[in-house]
C-alpha cells in the first residue's frame, strides 16, 4: 500500500497531528538508541528539526548536547550489526540534515526560505548546469 497526500488532506492543512504522532514515535526511538530520557529536551529537538517543524521544537536545547545524543543513536543502530555502507551514507545525510535544520531554526527559517524561493532555484540551475548535470 502507498499513501498519497492530496492537496486538502488532514497532514496538509491546519494542524498535523500524524506528524506530532510521528516526531513522539521518533523521539521514543531516539531516546531508546542513544540512552537518553525521552523528555530530554535535545530528544525532542531531533525529530521536530528533521521534519522542519520548528514549533515543536523546544525553546532550550544544547546543540552540542543535541549532536551526542544523534551520535549515540546512530552508534546504536551500528552496534546493532547495521553496518553497510547504505547505513553509512544515510548516517551522514542525517547529520548533514539536521546540522542545516538546526542553523535553518536559529536563523528563524530564513535559509529555509532562501533555498526554496527563486534564489535557490537559480542557484541550483547554476549548480547543475556547472556541474555537468544539466541535459542538452
Amino acid at each position: 500500500m502507498v499513501y498519497r497526500e492530496v492537496a486538502r488532506s488532514m497532514s496538509r492543512t491546519g494542524n498535523n497531528p500524524f506528524l506530532q504522532n510521528v516526531e513522539k514515535i521518533s523521539a521514543e526511538n531516539i531516546a531508546l538508541a542513544s540512552g537518553e530520557p525521552v523528555d530530554l529536551p535535545e530528544v525532542m529537538a531531533l525529530p521536530a528539526l528533521y521534519h522542519g517543524d520548528y514549533v515543536h521544537v523546544p525553546l532550550k536545547f544544547d546543540g552540542n548536547k543535541l549532536r551526542i545524543v544523534l551520535e549515540r543513536a546512530i552508534g546504536s543502530v551500528a552496534a546493532s550489526g547495521v553496518t553497510t555502507e547504505a547505513f553509512a551514507e544515510s548516517s551522514r545525510a542525517l547529520v548533514r540534515k539536521i546540522r542545516w535544520r538546526q542553523l535553518d531554526y536559529r536563523l528563524g527559517g530564513l535559509p529555509g526560505k532562501i533555498v526554496k524561493g527563486r534564489i535557490g532555484v537559480r542557484t541550483r540551475a547554476l549548480v547543475r548546469q556547472f556541474s555537468g548535470k544539466h541535459q542538452s
